[in-house]
């Protein structure tokens, strides 16, 4: 008899999995499939701002440039980089569809990439390594049509103001008086410069007054 209910028991508990789509307790499989395409919605949108793309301020940047294809939230699901690399800021320039200058070096870096994405923007890495080996400092350098932040930096700064560089209103991001992110826009243009190590206020001004 007792075999017989527990029999019976059984075969109700599985109708009623059944029923539910053989959901885990605490969760569902409907929502399992809301939530994944998280990744590919914050990674597109990325890419779509011309992939303006983090924990450091090129972090998620990095997201953005072709170095790496997964974006904080994890891989991205069918997104294309829009990223070119390409061998110099005039070969950039070609594809982005106007020029940029920019200084030889930067906290004593050269540059080790320059990318364009067509029509839209370009950006040049000053490095003590090579992009995307481990541990490498980076300094990205970016210009892209319009007038939104293209920075991609989203983190939070002790101090954030607006100074002048020549007759230029600039905005400024540091923390224990190292800048780590510039923002400005110009005649149409936004320019971002990112910084890993951080930047001292004199060459954070020096640099901005040669990028163009």
């Amino acid at each position: 008899m007792r075999k017989k209910v527990f029999g019976v028991v059984c075969a109700a508990m599985l109708v009623f999995l059944a029923g539910c789509g053989g959901s885990a307790p605490g969760g569902s499989s409907a929502a399992s499939k809301t939530a994944a395409p998280k990744a590919a919605v914050s990674s597109a949108a990325a890419n779509t701002a011309a992939a303006s793309s983090g924990a450091t301020a090129t972090n998620a940047a990095a997201s953005s440039t072709g170095v790496s294809s997964a974006g904080a939230d994890g891989p991205m699901l069918g997104v294309a980089n829009p990223w070119i690399d390409c061998g110099t800021l005039e070969e950039a320039a070609k594809i982005s569809g106007f020029p940029m200058e920019a200084p030889d070096k930067v906290n004593g870096h050269s540059i080790t990439l320059v990318q364009a994405v067509k029509n839209n923007m370009m950006q040049a890495f000053y490095s003590d390594k090579a992009i995307g080996v481990e541990g490498v400092k980076r300094t990205i350098i970016r210009k892209g049509v319009g007038k939104e932040d293209i920075s991609g930096d989203y983190n939070k700064y002790e101090k954030t103001e607006t100074v002048k560089v020549g007759d230029q209103s600039v905005t400024m991001k540091s923390t224990k008086n190292k800048v780590y992110n510039i923002t400005w826009v110009v005649e149409g243009y936004s320019f971002a410069i990112m910084s890993d190590e951080g930047l001292s206020t004199g060459d954070a001004t020096a640099i901005t007054s040669i990028v163009k």
